[in-house]
């Protein structure tokens, strides 16, 4: 999964999922969305647990969901190994009320996921992907179909234009140092010979 708008309050993005308790202090394991979680460096305050629920059938009618969502103040994140974080929140306290948020998303503000310089994967499939030529400039090579995930490493699906064949990149700094999703394109490291 990757991080995605929150459809009830666009200024929310959900980046995790909680997949179990820590501890008996109310502890939480959650599953960024994520291999790189830039966010969880930054000095957040708050954060939202979102659960979605269904509703208890009302004879002749159709099961609705029932969204169950609220903030929390933030006392700590720990990076625990790759693709987990234990998230320590100041008034979940039990085990017990742990386990009620769990499956639940967690969001945070649009701002502090930006300002945490990582990108919303969902924003890459379609961009034009570019070369630098030697003389600096940028040559159109393919565009990105999507992103794949090997462990905790990140490839970008991308279709090669001039041979029609699809081919995997590593998606990091050093192979993609620019994305520009407002312009709608990426820049590739020259790896020679590789697009041929």
């Amino acid at each position: 999964m990757t991080p995605s708008p929150n459809a009830s309050n666009p200024e929310l993005v959900a980046v995790a999922v909680v997949v179990g308790q820590h501890g008996l202090h109310g502890g939480l394991k959650l599953k960024p969305n994520s291999p790189n979680p830039l966010w969880i460096d930054m000095p957040l305050q708050t954060l939202w647990l979102q659960d979605v629920q269904p509703e208890a059938a009302a004879p002749n009618a159709q099961n609705e969901q029932q969204v169950q969502k609220q903030a929390f103040d933030v006392e700590k994140l720990e990076l625990m190994g790759p693709n987990r974080i234990r998230a320590h929140l100041k008034t979940v306290r039990t085990r017990q009320q742990a386990e009620q948020w769990l499956h639940a998303q967690v969001l945070i503000r649009q701002s502090d996921f930006d300002a945490s310089g990582e990108i919303d994967v969902t924003q890459l499939e379609g961009l034009e992907a570019r070369i630098t030529l030697p003389n600096g400039n940028q040559q159109p090579i393919g565009t990105v179909l999507g992103l794949s995930y090997a462990g905790a490493l990140q490839f970008l699906e991308l279709k090669v234009t001039q041979t029609g064949k699809t081919c995997l990149i590593p998606f990091n700094p050093h192979v993609v140092p620019t994305v520009n999703t407002a312009q709608g394109y990426l820049v590739l490291a020259h790896l020679e010979g590789f697009f041929d």
